[in-house]
């Protein structure tokens, strides 16, 4: 069963850790995290010079779902980390480069 956010409770913030959130399933208090390496990748990626706190703020709903989602299969206390936030686009940054070529021509996409 997914979770769901519970904005009464307050979050609290770790300069080492990250933010500790408290989202529920059914009567059930879930303790959930989302690091603070997650928040500074996604800060970055905005293009944005936000907090930790900020960025917990702006990008919450997507947090919360990553959250559920690890909760959904299985993880009791989830952890929302930089691949949750930010997702790594394999192939999308080769396929922009010029390949190497030791005359300082590009290759001729051999």
């Amino acid at each position: 069963m997914p979770l769901k956010p519970d904005h009464d409770e307050p979050f609290d913030y770790d300069l080492y850790l990250g933010i500790v959130f408290v989202m529920v399933d059914g009567d059930r208090r879930v303790i959930c995290r989302v690091t603070k390496a997650a928040l500074h990748d996604r800060a970055i990626a905005s293009g944005r010079s936000l907090s930790s706190v900020e960025t917990f703020h702006r990008y919450r709903r997507a947090i919360e779902a990553a959250a559920s989602a690890h909760y959904d299969a299985g993880i009791d206390s989830p952890v929302v980390d930089s691949e949750d936030l930010v997702p790594i686009r394999i192939g999308s940054a080769k396929s922009q480069r010029r390949r190497w070529h030791p005359t300082g021509a590009p290759d001729a996409g051999r």
